[in-house]
């Protein structure tokens, strides 16, 4: 049996803090996010708020990832790069991930907002993804698989028409930003890891609204968009597994 990085009581308290603090930056960022708001000044304040509140945005520098945030405007799925050319406009949907490292360990978490006035199918679009995390973490539980975290998420958007994006996934967190276990926002009930008690990790439903083929940019090496131009959304909260289900950190 694959042997996974299982968090003390003291690794989850100090992660429960730094996701608390994740979870405050991601509220003020979305609030922040408007109408003739760069995607650049979103990064500004954001870190404005690391230095305030004593933590470091942990994707800036990773890899050569050169933003504190990954910013993702309609058809971009992940790892956008903020820039001040690019100006949020009404009726735009706008992704905002983000991951901080606190006192040694990492939390991730993700939110779509809606930018002025959205579309009721747009809306119901992600109603419908930030459902289908919230169906996989009320999975979480010892004994039980991935395969079942990864089974509830596809089913959720299948029924709506949507399509979980395969290239791309949620993962374990905690000393380093990824770690196993791996965590599909597809798959068969029953399958993958058995999920144990300690386990620290980051659930994320990754959603096309058309089809779920994407393109990787080769002019910045990091933008992932929809092949077919529709939007997509992503809603992510990092979770500790407790003794009878789990804990969301990044509240």
């Amino acid at each position: 049996m694959k042997k996974y990085d299982l968090k003390t009581k003291e690794q989850i308290a100090i992660m429960a803090e730094g996701g608390h603090i994740l979870g405050n930056i991601l509220k003020e960022l979305g609030n922040a996010s408007q109408v003739g708001v760069s995607t650049k000044s979103i990064e500004i304040l954001a870190d404005k708020l690391c230095k305030e509140y004593a933590v470091t945005a942990a994707t800036k520098g990773y890899k050569g990832f050169p933003a504190s945030y990954c910013s993702c405007v309609n058809d971009v799925v992940v790892h956008g790069i903020p820039s001040s050319h690019e100006i949020l406009k009404d009726g735009d949907v706008f992704t905002i991930d983000m991951v901080l490292k606190y006192k040694g360990l990492h939390t991730d978490a993700a939110i779509t907002v809606p930018i002025g006035n959205v579309s009721k199918e747009n809306l119901d679009f992600l109603a419908t993804v930030k459902k289908a995390r919230d169906e996989a973490i009320a999975k979480v539980k010892p004994g039980r698989r991935i395969g079942d975290l990864s089974a509830i998420m596809e089913y959720t958007v299948r029924l709506k028409g949507y399509s979980p994006v395969r290239e791309l996934i949620g993962h374990g967190i905690g000393r380093t930003m990824h770690e196993e276990p791996e965590i599909p926002c597809y798959g068969l009930p029953g399958t993958g890891p058995v999920i144990e008690e300690g386990m620290t990790l980051a659930i994320e439903a990754i959603i096309a609204k058309g089809k779920p083929d994407v393109t990787f940019s080769r002019e910045d090496g990091w933008t992932v968009r929809t092949k077919d131009g529709n939007i997509a959304a992503v809603f992510e909260h990092t979770v500790a597994v407790t003794k009878n289900g789990c804990m969301i950190l990044t509240v």
